[in-house]
């Protein structure tokens, strides 16, 4: 599946075979030769070399921890999205989360909500326009879950014009940050 080359790599005493298939391709409207990277389970036999799975699948892995929400997080760390795009802004070692369309998302799965005391979501945000303008919602579990936050942005604003948050409770839940406005750029967040 587009794989000309792999990497073996042992994590927390396992094994895994990282490689790229094109689901980004298939699963977006965009065209060109988008990879997402893929990770499998690899059974190695180490008194021997011998490797149980010779290729990646579509399947991957399970996740080794639960997410920890309370540090800095990149805007383009996620197990999924729907309507973003990856782009430079300044400084060409950060890539942030751009919306190519209004209601775009990211999704971080299994969010340890237990590990934050008090629930107060940050965002960098930023406009691909100097007319923008646009909300940022966290929603549970699904893109029209829960909303356990709502805050807006106008563009030269470091800090939301308005904020409206609701406790999450403890416990884990996939965590979906929508964009509403295209053009919006989202380059970190915490909770």
């Amino acid at each position: 599946d587009s794989n000309n080359h792999t990497h073996i790599h042992k994590y927390k005493g396992e094994y895994y075979i990282l490689s790229h298939s094109q689901l980004l391709l298939e699963n977006s409207h965009l065209k060109g030769g988008f990879r997402s990277l893929m990770a499998d389970k690899l059974d190695v036999n180490e008194d021997n070399l011998v490797f149980g799975l010779t290729g990646g699948t579509r399947k991957g892995v399970e996740q080794t921890e639960p997410f920890d929400p309370s540090r800095k997080t990149s805007g383009t760390t996620m197990c999924s999205s729907a309507d973003i795009r990856f782009i430079n802004e300044e400084d060409p070692s950060e890539i942030c989360s751009e919306a190519i369309a209004d209601g775009a998302w990211i999704m971080i799965r299994n969010v340890d909500f237990s590990r934050i005391r008090q629930f107060r979501p940050e965002f960098g945000i930023s406009f691909s326009s100097a007319t923008g303008s646009g909300g940022v919602e966290v929603r549970l579990d699904a893109p029209d879950g829960e909303t356990i936050a709502a805050l807006a942005y106008r563009y030269g604003k470091d800090k939301p014009v308005s904020r409206k948050t609701m406790n999450p409770g403890d416990g884990c839940h996939d965590v979906y940050i929508l964009l509403s406005s295209e053009g919006m750029r989202l380059k970190s967040w915490s909770f």
